[in-house]
């Protein structure tokens, strides 16, 4: 959901702003530690006890459940009923305290043998579960065997070692390798919370385990808002296909095995302030199965239209900060990345990447745009180039900027590009590529710029070569900072050569009008005789930079 829409949903544009207006709603409380399934829950005196109780509950526009802070809740929680754009679902804490914890892991779960069947163990969990994954407590996975026509007791009969099954996914059988009773197993829920309806809010959880964290597959005008969601096996946040006009915001999303935030075929979303971090490979012990770099990325953008993604801190990706796939009309911009395998991958048609900071810390590429539709998928037709332009990339390994045959309408501007060793190549290109006005720089002598598969090893030999940077530089652009870490690190000097450098994108008819034109700091653009080139448009004062870039 972008700024635009959230009027029209009857949201706040500050999201740390709760209001939720309705009139005559139910508030329902929960309590692991004080509740009994049988109370009412309309009094925090007497809550429920699980969410089980409240995942079988009708909930309706203006209802709320509300989770005691401190404690800790069985998953998963699974909601079927939303609200209205007028009258929101809300999901939100009450007392005080930690925030309550959802934990889609049922570790203490009881077995029992199953009679006939030695070495073959049973439980039974909550009826809403549905368990993805299971591994045992020393991190050895368990495959899944399907009961298909068979009988119980020939289904049964099929299992060897380290094979499990289930029955509605509520009863859990396994084999173990020795055959004797487990003493504790890790039985993934698909989704620690999980929901398929409208206007729904999710704030202020503490999300942990599971395969997903948080997962929709349809619904408008959500909210998922400052929750914290962690050590899940596969992604922290999942929108998928017909999810539209929602908010992802002020989240922090840490150790998930794959993407942190994955939107797929979802529309005028807007993700925002987010902290993200660790893709990683080994969560609660277990080791997960290897998985291509593009999944295991910080923000995904699959087959979506017009998304939003701004003012995110992502590092320690495993895989890049943003990961793209036939993508049409989406912007992603004033983001700070570190340490991650790559700045972003933009794909599709369209796009706007602008004004991000991509501090790689030596872990991975820089920026690779290239075109992806075909008739079969969406989109199916050429919508516009992909414009990327006024990104800092540093520190990167292999390439700074790459465009492969796949990328005839992918357009540089305004870009700086720092390698610190020499041997990586400042940019990779095929001829189908626009790219000018951006500045190179290299500590060591670089190893050049790649036109069509060749070498250049002057930025002279280069702008011949391939016809491209005609108004290009390479200089050292003058950081503040000597050896940048933080976003205020690449601010610009006085004496920068990128001030005033760089192309007016708006007079270049490369941007319309309508288009919002200023820098990382929100400063218009151009404040001098012409914008400059990198993330910053001036120098503003300096002062510590926010906890939102700031790598700790």
């Amino acid at each position: 959901m972008k700024p635009e829409t959230c009027k029209a949903l009857g949201l706040t544009a500050v999201c740390l702003a709760t209001q939720f207006p309705w009139a005559n709603a139910a508030t329902y409380y929960i309590s692991s530690s004080q509740g009994s399934d049988a109370s009412s829950a309309t009094s925090s005196n007497a809550p429920w006890a699980s969410l089980s109780k409240a995942s079988s509950t009708h909930f309706v526009a203006g209802d709320s459940l509300l989770l005691r802070a401190g404690d800790v809740f069985e998953g998963p929680l699974s909601l079927n009923y939303g609200g209205s754009s007028g009258s929101r679902v809300a999901i939100d804490r009450y007392g005080t305290g930690a925030n309550p914890i959802i934990y889609g892991d049922h570790s203490n779960a009881v077995w029992t043998s199953v009679g006939g069947h030695p070495g073959i163990y049973s439980t039974m969990l909550p009826g809403n579960s549905l368990v993805e994954h299971v591994y045992d407590i020393n991190g050895v996975a368990y495959t899944l065997t399907k009961q298909g026509t068979n009988t119980l007791d020939k289904w049964l009969a099929t299992f060897v070692p380290t094979n499990w099954g289930g029955i509605n996914q509520t009863t859990i059988y396994i084999m173990t390798p020795d055959r004797n009773a487990p003493p504790q197993m890790h039985l993934l829920e698909w989704a620690t919370l999980r929901m398929g309806k409208s206007y729904i809010t999710v704030q202020n959880m503490d999300i942990y385990a599971g395969s997903f964290g948080i997962a929709c597959s349809a619904g408008t005008g959500l909210v998922l808002r400052n929750n914290y969601i962690h050590d899940t096996f596969n992604i922290g946040i999942y929108l998928g296909s017909w999810c539209v006009n929602s908010e992802v915001c002020t989240n922090v999303i840490t150790r998930t095995g794959e993407t942190s935030i994955y939107l797929s075929k979802a529309g005028n979303m807007w993700v925002h302030h987010n902290t993200i971090s660790y893709t990683i490979g080994t969560i609660l012990g277990c080791s997960l199965p290897s998985k291509p770099t593009p999944e295991r990325c910080g923000v995904g953008l699959q087959q979506g239209t017009n998304n939003l993604v701004e003012y995110n801190s992502i590092s320690y990706m495993y895989g890049s900060c943003f990961d793209y796939w036939a993508e049409v009309g989406s912007e992603v911009r004033y983001n700070y990345g570190f340490h991650s395998t790559g700045g972003a991958y933009p794909t599709g048609t369209a796009l706007l990447v602008h004004h991000n900071i991509f501090n790689l810390d030596h872990a991975g590429p820089g920026i690779n745009g290239g075109y992806d539709y075909e008739p079969t998928l969406n989109p199916s037709t050429n919508t516009g180039p992909i414009l990327v332009y006024n990104n800092v990339v540093y520190n990167f390994v292999n390439y700074g900027l790459f465009s492969g045959s796949s990328s005839n309408a992918t357009i540089y501007r305004n870009n700086i590009i720092v390698a610190t060793t020499a041997t990586n190549a400042l940019v990779q290109y095929v001829p189908q590529i626009g790219s000018d006005y951006n500045l190179y720089w290299s500590t060591p002598t670089p190893k050049g710029w790649f036109w069509n598969n060749t070498n250049n090893t002057s930025f002279a030999a280069f702008r011949v070569t391939s016809g491209q940077e005609s108004h290009g530089l390479y200089a050292d652009p003058q950081f503040v900072s000597a050896n940048p870490v933080v976003a205020a690190d690449f601010q610009l000097k006085s004496n920068s050569p990128c001030i005033n450098a760089g192309q007016n994108l708006k007079l270049a008819s490369l941007l319309a009008p309508a288009v919002q034109y200023q820098d990382y700091l929100g400063t218009p653009i151009p404040k001098g005789t012409g914008p400059d080139i990198g993330a910053y448009e001036k120098i503003p004062s300096l002062g510590p930079p926010s906890d939102l870039h700031q790598i700790k």
